[in-house]
C-alpha cells in the first residue's frame, strides 16, 4: 500500500511540474501518458450457500506437522491487488529537444521533472518484478500439483494394499466425526472420551478453553496428502466448516459469535494397523470391543479396559492448524458473482478405466450399459428432486438421498436464508452434460463421481417475492462434481423414491437423522442404495 500511495504521489508531482512549465512545449495529448491497471482478486463462484470458498490466512493452532510442507504451497498468499507499470501506454514525445535553454528556471524544473519521472519508472518496474517473484513464488505449478496427485494415488495403493479394510470413504466419515465432537466437547470433562484420538496436547487445551462451541457444520472434507512411511502413515484433509461460540466472558453478557474455517488435520497412526469395521470407524467407538461407553484421560476404554495408546489400533490427531477464520456472516445471500470454473477441463481419475473393469466384474454387468441406466436414474433423478427440495426450502422428502454431512450442511444455508427471510429459487433446470469422472472400489464401500453442467434460472427473492439476486430471465450455467456412495455388494441401483427400502413403507417418516420411524432402520448411509455424499465446485475439485 505505501509503495502504490508514493508512486500516485511521485507521478502526480512529476505531471504539475511538467504542465506547469513545460506547457509550451510539450502539450498534454488527450488520453496518452502513462497507465495502471489494477488486477482484482476474484470473488466466490455461484451463491455462498452452494459454494466452498478456500483460501489462505494467518491464523494458527499449535502444529507438528513437520511433514507437511510441501502441501504449503497449495496456498495462495498473493496480495488480493498489486499494480503492474503499462510500458504500451507511456509517451515518449520528441517536443523535448525544443526546449528553450534560455530560460533557466524551466530548465532546472525540467531536468527535476526528469530525475523524479525517472525514479517513478524505475522504482515501478522494480516494484513490479519483486511482486511477479512473489507471485509466482507461491503458486504451485501444474507440474507440482501432478506431482502431488500422483504420489497420494501411490500411497493410496500401498495403504489398501497394506490395509485391506482402508476405506477413503469411512476414513472421511471418522475425521468429520472426530472434528463435530472436538469442537463441541471442548472446554468441557466430556472431551476425556477423545482421548485415544487426539494427543496431550489438546486434551490441556480444552481444560484451558473457557468459550462453548454449538452448531458444528462441515461444508467440505478432502484429502490432501498420504504419506506411507515404514513406521508411521499420516493422513492430511482439509476441512471447512463453519460454528457458534458462545462467549461467557463479554462485557455485556454471553455474545455468539458464528465463525468460518478452513483447517487442515494431520491424522496417524502406527505402519501395519487394520482399520476397524464400519461401525467401529463411524462412532469413534473403542477399536477393540467396538463400545462407545467413553474412555479415561489416560486412553483406557471404561468398557473392556484396555488401554488405547494414540496410533497403535486406530487413526488418532497429530497436530492441526487453521489457515482461515474469519466472522461469518449472512449478507452476502443474495450475492452472485460470476462462474469461475465452468470451462474448465474436466478432470478425470487416473486409474478410471481400471477400476470401471473391475466394477464391471464385481457385479457381472456391461459397465456401458450399466452407466447409462446409472446416469438417467441416479444422476438425473437426484439432481432434478435435490434442487427442487431446495427451492422450496424443504429437504424431507429427499432425506434419504443424501449422506448425513450432506443434509446438515444444506439445512445450515437454509435455516441461514429462512432467518433473512430470503429464498433462493433454481427454476427451468436443465442438465446439458454428464461425466463420469472417478470410481472408487474399496472393502466397504463404492463411490461415483459425475461432473454435471447444467443451467437454470438462479435468483433469491424475500418474503414479498422482490427479486433481490439473481435474474429471472437469464439463465445461469453451471457445473459441479457429484459423488455418490454405496455400501459394497448391494446390486440395487436405485430406489423406489416414495418408499423405505428396507420395508417398504412410505417415506414421509424420514427425520432429520435418516432414520425411518416405520422400522427405525437408517438408510441414508448407502447400505440400501446410491446416496449424494458429496458436492464439490468446479473450480476448487481436484480430483
Amino acid at each position: 500500500m505505501k509503495n502504490s500511495v508514493y508512486l500516485i504521489i511521485v507521478g502526480l508531482f512529476t505531471f504539475v511540474l511538467l504542465t506547469y512549465f513545460m506547457a509550451d512545449v510539450a502539450p498534454a495529448r488527450p488520453g496518452g501518458g502513462h497507465s495502471y491497471k489494477k488486477k482484482k482478486s476474484s470473488s466466490r463462484s455461484r451463491n455462498s450457500s452452494r459454494s466452498s470458498s478456500h483460501s489462505s490466512g494467518n491464523s494458527s493452532s499449535y502444529s507438528n506437522d513437520d511433514d507437511d510442507d510441501e502441501d504449503d504451497d497449495d496456498n495462495d498468499n498473493s496480495s488480493g491487488s498489486e499494480y503492474v507499470f503499462d510500458w504500451e501506454n507511456i509517451d515518449y514525445e520528441d517536443e523535448f529537444a525544443e526546449i528553450d535553454s534560455s530560460n533557466n528556471d524551466k530548465v532546472i524544473a525540467f531536468l527535476m521533472a526528469v530525475v523524479f519521472f525517472g525514479s517513478f519508472i524505475a522504482f515501478a518496474v522494480y516494484d513490479g518484478k519483486r511482486n511477479k517473484r512473489k507471485i509466482l513464488s507461491t503458486k504451485p505449478t501444474v507440474k507440482n500439483k501432478r506431482v502431488r496427485y500422483k504420489r497420494n494415488i501411490n500411497n493410496l495403493s500401498k495403504l489398501r494394499k497394506n490395509d485391506p479394510n482402508f476405506s477413503q470413504t469411512l476414513f472421511l466419515d471418522f475425521a468429520s466425526s472426530l472434528f463435530a465432537k472436538y469442537k463441541s466437547l471442548l472446554g468441557k470433562k466430556e472431551f476425556l472420551s477423545l482421548a485415544p484420538f487426539v494427543n496431550a496436547k489438546d486434551i490441556e487445551y480444552s481444560e484451558a478453553y473457557l468459550e462453548t462451541i454449538s452448531e458444528v457444520v462441515i461444508g467440505s472434507i478432502n484429502v490432501s496428502k498420504i504419506s506411507i512411511k515404514n513406521k508411521v502413515q499420516t493422513i492430511t484433509v482439509e476441512i471447512d466448516a463453519n460454528y457458534t461460540v458462545l462467549d461467557g466472558s463479554a462485557p455485556a453478557g454471553n455474545k455468539n459469535y458464528r465463525f468460518a474455517v478452513v483447517e487442515k488435520w494431520q491424522f496417524s497412526r502406527k505402519a501395519g494397523i487394520l482399520s476397524p469395521e464400519p461401525e467401529k470407524m463411524r462412532e469413534l467407538s473403542c477399536p477393540v470391543c467396538g463400545a462407545n461407553t467413553g474412555f479415561t484421560s489416560s486412553g483406557d476404554c471404561e468398557s473392556c479396559g484396555t488401554k488405547i495408546r494414540n496410533g497403535e489400533k486406530q487413526w488418532y490427531l497429530s497436530s492441526h492448524k487453521t489457515n482461515v477464520s474469519e466472522r461469518f456472516s449472512t449478507e452476502g445471500l443474495a450475492y452472485y458473482a460470476p462462474e469461475r470454473g465452468t470451462r474448465l477441463a474436466t478432470i478425470y481419475q487416473a486409474t478410471l478405466s481400471k477400476n470401471t473393469k473391475k466394477f464391471a466384474e464385481n457385479h457381472n454387468l456391461d459397465w456401458s450399459d450399466w452407466s447409462e441406466k446409472f446416469d438417467k436414474s441416479i444422476v438425473r433423478y437426484y439432481f432434478i428432486k435435490i434442487y427442487a427440495g431446495w427451492s422450496i426450502k424443504r429437504l424431507g422428502r429427499v432425506r434419504h438421498l443424501l449422506s448425513d454431512r450432506l443434509y446438515e450442511s444444506w439445512m445450515f444455508w437454509i435455516d441461514n436464508y429462512t432467518k433473512e427471510g430470503l429464498t433462493n429459487k433454481l427454476q427451468n433446470v436443465r442438465i446439458l452434460k454428464t461425466e463420469f469422472v472417478k470410481l472408487e472400489l474399496d472393502k466397504f464401500y463404492e463411490s461415483a463421481t459425475m461432473r454435471i453442467t447444467a443451467s437454470c434460472k438462479d435468483y433469491v427473492v424475500d418474503k414479498s417475492g422482490k427479486l433481490v439476486g439473481g435474474s429471472k430471465s437469464k439463465d445461469r450455467k453451471f457445473s459441479e462434481y457429484w459423488t455418490f456412495i454405496r455400501r459394497a455388494g448391494i446390486e440395487k441401483d436405485n430406489y423406489d423414491f416414495k418408499s423405505c427400502p428396507n420395508c417398504g413403507a412410505p417415506t414421509d417418516k424420514i427425520g432429520q437423522t435418516g432414520i425411518c420411524e416405520y422400522c427405525d432402520t437408517k438408510i441414508s448411509n448407502g447400505d440400501f442404495s446410491w446416496v449424494l455424499a458429496v458436492i464439490t465446485q468446479d473450480e476448487v475439485y481436484k480430483g
